[in-house]
């Protein structure tokens, strides 16, 4: 494991991903963790030196934005990514993909909360259309995450019939709301106030469609199966 060194999502992450690894794969072996200075990190040989000495077979990395960019054009120097499988679960967003262009490796997997080449559905399709020839460039994951909430809050007024803050809170809080994004269905739960939806993972690769690398092989995991149960926050919030 490779992550950017602060708590909120750095460690964090590392420390939810590892513990349901080991849940689903008791023999698992860690045998290496590291964090690189946030936002301080220039320099990643020290790092990429260390993983292709332990040679594992996979590296979890939450590296993302310019780190994700920095990291990359260096691991490609020691030829990293023919060497060890990388997993960036947050590398799939267009700050990373276009700033790497045509020298993305092929074949390292991404995740994200929306690409705009998926779902093939007319609602994500019109979404993109209409995005990009306002802006002239693709939409990147928080533009189809604000559109989304957007929409949410007018779902959410419409059930309170109201825009005051209170009412709207109490009509989520009555039962889930579901409303419909560029990405797909999305569930505002009352339980936490989270918002259930899928999570995409693929592999970098390039279409001939556009001058940066995009995700292949794209798989949509329910977000459904990947939340925490009532009985899960329970236990989280009772400690």
């Amino acid at each position: 494991m490779l992550a950017p060194d602060y708590n909120n999502y750095g460690h964090s992450s590392w420390e939810i991903f590892k513990a349901r690894l080991i849940e689903l794969k008791p023999d698992v072996e860690i045998v290496g963790e590291a964090f690189s200075a946030f936002m301080k990190t220039t320099d990643y040989t020290p790092f990429i030196k260390e993983v292709l000495e332990k040679k594992p077979d996979a590296v979890w990395s939450p590296l993302w934005g310019n780190e994700a960019v920095t990291f990359i054009k260096q691991g490609m120097q020691h030829d990293l990514f023919s060497k060890v499988k990388f997993f960036f679960p947050d590398a799939a967003a267009l700050d990373v993909m276009i700033p790497m262009g045509k020298e993305m490796p092929e074949g390292i997997y991404m995740s994200s909360r929306y690409f705009f080449t998926t779902p093939n559905s007319d609602k994500n399709r019109s979404f993109v259309e209409t995005y990009h020839k306002q802006f002239k460039e693709y939409p990147d994951y928080m533009a189809g995450e604000s559109y989304a909430a957007v929409y949410f809050l007018k779902a959410a007024v419409e059930r309170a019939k109201s825009a005051d803050a209170d009412a709207v809170v109490q009509a989520v809080e009555k039962e889930p709301l579901a409303w419909e994004a560029p990405e797909g269905w999305k569930v505002m739960r009352s339980a936490d106030h989270a918002a259930v939806e899928d999570c995409v993972w693929g592999e970098t690769g390039f279409t001939g469609k556009y001058d940066f690398a995009v995700l292949t092989n794209i798989q949509s995991i329910q977000g459904e199966e990947i939340c925490r149960t009532a009985e899960e926050l329970r236990q989280v919030r009772g400690k």
